[in-house]
């Protein structure tokens, strides 16, 4: 499952982990638009002003590492 709007993705991904979202749990987040219900709602400013930038999740996940094995 892809989500092509880069701070949506974002989002997904830093709930995903802060929640510990199965991938079932994660693919019926996204297909219930939970990042737009989100936006919509009085609770928005709960969960945006924490959004790290990308570099900071990488960091946080250790992700560089994945695509270091990748080029490979």
């Amino acid at each position: 499952m892809r989500v092509a709007n880069e701070k949506e993705r974002m989002f997904y991904t830093q709930e995903a982990v802060k929640s510990g979202w199965s991938v079932r749990q994660l693919e019926r987040q996204i297909n219930t638009m939970f990042y737009q219900r989100i936006l919509a709602s009085r609770d928005a400013a709960k969960y945006m002003p924490y959004m790290p930038t990308e570099e900071e999740l990488k960091r946080e996940l250790n992700l560089d590492e994945f695509e270091k094995l990748e080029d490979e």
